[in-house]
């Protein structure tokens, strides 16, 4: 007998685009600059070899590369769920105070999304 519940993709509600972006974000009186590992409107992935607690909430910043309409980093806050071989998972929270940032990020995404059949620039 199988499980059919959707697993990995299938349950995300929001296509990840694989971005190397930066990202700021601070935890143990430490600010760490990182990359991005990929993006989506929901989330994002970072490089980071330190793991902040899992649930932890964060804020954080993100450029975005090529937008020539934005000088200033996003300033957007998030929630860590996951932490594992050398990344975390950042889920956004979706907050009216910044919807205007998470508006600017899915437009970028959406610039930004390899054509069906191809991987998105590095």
């Amino acid at each position: 007998m199988t499980d059919n519940q959707p697993t990995g993709a299938e349950q995300r509600a929001h296509p990840r685009i694989d971005l190397k972006l930066p990202v700021q974000f601070e935890f143990d009186d430490e600010v760490f600059d990182v990359q991005s590992v990929n993006v989506s409107a929901g989330g994002m992935l970072v490089e980071l070899d330190h793991a902040p607690p899992e649930q932890m909430a964060l804020n954080f910043r993100i450029w975005l590369r090529d937008d020539d309409d934005r000088d200033e980093p996003l300033e957007l806050k998030g929630t860590v769920v996951r932490f594992g071989g050398g990344t975390i998972a950042i889920r956004f929270d979706r907050m009216d105070s910044y919807a205007a940032e998470l508006a600017a990020l899915e437009r970028y995404l959406t610039d930004h999304e390899p054509p069906a059949g191809e991987e998105a620039p590095a």
